[in-house]
C-alpha cells in the first residue's frame, strides 16, 4: 500500500527507525493520534500484512515521530506527484474542512470557536485534508478553530 501512495519515493530513500516499511506509514492508512494508531493497529492484521507484527510500542512511536519531522517534505512530494500540471491537467485539488471539540485544556491550537456540533463554549480545533481529483491525500492540517464559521471557495 505505502508503495501505491508513493510514500518510499517521498521519504527520499531514507528508511525509518524501526520495522521498516510498516509502522511509518500507519497514519496515512489511518488517520489519528499515536495512542489511538497503536490500539487500533492491535486489533487487525495490518502488522502481519506488512511484515512488521513484532514492532514493539517504542518502534511504532519512533517511527510515527520519524514521519512528523518528514511531513512537510512527504507532502511536498505528494503534490509533485499528484497536483504537477501533467498528472492533473484540470489543476484542480479538494480540500475538506472539518472541526472537533475538545474536553481537555492542554491542547495548543484548541481555541473557543465556531462549532459545528452545536457544542458552545467547547473548546474546538480544525483540520483539513488536500486531495488531488481522484480523492488521494496530498496533505492534511490541523488548525485553532475560528470564531465564525469558515468558507473554503
Amino acid at each position: 500500500m505505502a508503495a501505491k501512495l508513493g510514500l518510499p519515493a517521498c521519504s527520499a530513500g531514507r528508511p525509518a527507525p524501526g520495522p521498516d516499511p510498516g509502522p511509518d506509514h500507519l497514519p496515512v492508512i489511518r488517520p489519528g493520534s499515536k495512542l489511538s494508531t497503536l490500539t487500533w493497529r492491535a486489533g487487525t492484521t495490518l502488522g502481519a500484512d506488512l511484515g512488521v507484527a513484532a514492532a514493539s510500542t517504542d518502534d511504532l512511536y519512533a517511527a510515527m515521530d520519524w514521519l512528523e519531522h518528514r511531513q512537510d517534505a512527504i507532502e511536498a512530494g505528494l503534490a509533485r506527484r499528484h497536483l504537477a500540471p501533467e498528472p492533473n491537467p484540470s489543476k484542480m485539488a479538494l480540500f475538506d474542512l472539518s472541526s472537533s471539540w475538545l474536553e481537555g485544556r492542554h491542547c495548543p491550537l484548541a481555541a473557543r470557536g465556531y462549532s459545528r456540533d452545536a457544542k458552545k463554549g467547547k473548546l474546538q480545533i480544525e483540520y483539513g485534508l488536500l486531495t488531488d481529483p481522484a480523492g488521494r491525500p496530498v496533505a492534511v492540517g490541523c488548525f485553532p478553530a475560528h470564531r465564525r464559521p469558515r468558507r473554503v471557495h
